[in-house]
Formats: structure tokens, C-alpha cells, sequence
């Protein structure tokens, strides 16, 4: 394992939970706190888009993160806040993935696998 990079969930899980606490950790009230928890730290990433399509009139291009006029300090600030607030959604899946005794590799791999097979249906619908 790295010292300074994260290079697998699995890893990422290691580094961050042998110090995780949270209110009722192992019980159904670790499980409502990390919902809860999980859909805070989402409603604060999408208050920070909002203010980004109003304050800087910001658009997604593809796989770009792109503005409708020249890029600024403050698109470069918001973009970074809205990584952050990511990085905390991250957190709380995790915490709730092994509140349900899941890893994140395995629930990566389960979404993949219902990702896939719904590619396959609108394929054959195509």
C-alpha cells in the first residue's frame, strides 16, 4: 500500500475506518445516521452546483468539466468544493456498505454487474 495514494477501495476502507465513529455504529442507528448523514453531504454537493450554474454559468461537456466563459479563480474553487463534497459522499457509502457487512469493491462490482445487464436490455431494445 501506498503511503500518500489510495489505489484500491479495499485500501481506501483500510486507511479511513479503523478510526471511524458515528453515532450507533454496528446497529440499525449507525445504519439511519449514514443515510442521513450520506443525504446531507449530498444535498451540500448539489447547493454547490447550484451556485455554480448561477454564480458561474458552469455547463458539462462530455467528460469535461467546462465553463461558458473563461475559466476563473472561482469555477477552479467551486469545481474543487464539489470534489470535496464528493470525497465526504464517499465516506458515508462506505460507512453504510459495511454497516450492511459489504465492501466497496464487491458493491462496485454488484453495480457493475446490474450496469451491465441493463446496457444488454437497452441494447436488444435499440
Amino acid at each position: 500500500m501506498s503511503a500518500t495514494r489510495i489505489t484500491t477501495l479495499t485500501e481506501y476502507e483500510d486507511k479511513t475506518f479503523p478510526q471511524a465513529y458515528y453515532p450507533g455504529i454496528g446497529s440499525n442507528e449507525g445504519v439511519n445516521y449514514c443515510i442521513v448523514a450520506l443525504a446531507g453531504e449530498a444535498g451540500e454537493n448539489c447547493n454547490k452546483w447550484k451556485k455554480a450554474l448561477r454564480d458561474e454559468k458552469i455547463d458539462i461537456c462530455g467528460d469535461s468539466f467546462t465553463c461558458t466563459r473563461p475559466v476563473d479563480p472561482a469555477v477552479t474553487k467551486r469545481k474543487a468544493e464539489i470534489i470535496d463534497e464528493m470525497g465526504d459522499c464517499l465516506w458515508y457509502i462506505t460507512a453504510l456498505a459495511r454497516e450492511f457487512g459489504i465492501g466497496l469493491e464487491e458493491l462496485a462490482n454488484l453495480n457493475y454487474a446490474k450496469i451491465k445487464k441493463r446496457h444488454k436490455v437497452y441494447n436488444q431494445l435499440g
